[in-house]
């Protein structure tokens, strides 16, 4: 089964990690905290419309040949593909979309509650800074 929708797990310099939170008045989860992303469009790839997203909600521009692909989530039937780059500190300088009310450079989850379903899977799995004792 083919992904429905991506995310992009953008980490800076200090391997922080970009969210986002989610408009106020959004009809779905108002005020959670999730990671850049959204659907594919028709003709598009998921690398692709990975990098589409990052720049129409972010306003970073990565190019889709620097995305990793990073796992895929699966909730009620539906596949998201998540994607993984680095920014240099230059490029990381979010500028949001009406989507979103705020954004953060995360150094753990513990900043950014609540968070998605899909960012919470993400955040668990993501190596934070200092979470192996260094």
């Amino acid at each position: 089964m083919s992904p429905a929708t991506v995310r992009i797990v953008l980490t800076d310099h200090d391997g922080r990690v970009l969210m986002l939170q989610r408009a106020a008045d959004d009809d779905v989860l108002p005020g959670a905290w999730e990671l850049p992303g959204g659907g594919i469009d028709p003709g598009e790839t998921a690398r692709e419309a990975a990098a589409r997203e990052l720049h129409e909600e972010a306003g970073v521009a990565v190019g889709a040949d620097a995305l990793a692909e990073w796992g895929v989530f699966e909730r009620a039937g539906r596949r998201t593909a998540f994607f993984a780059a680095g920014c240099a500190a230059g490029d990381c300088r979010p500028a949001l979309s009406h989507e979103h009310d705020d954004w953060r450079w995360a150094r753990g989850p513990a900043e950014v509650q609540p968070l998605t379903p899909s960012a919470q899977w993400a955040v668990a799995r993501h190596r934070w800074p200092g979470a192996d004792g260094r």
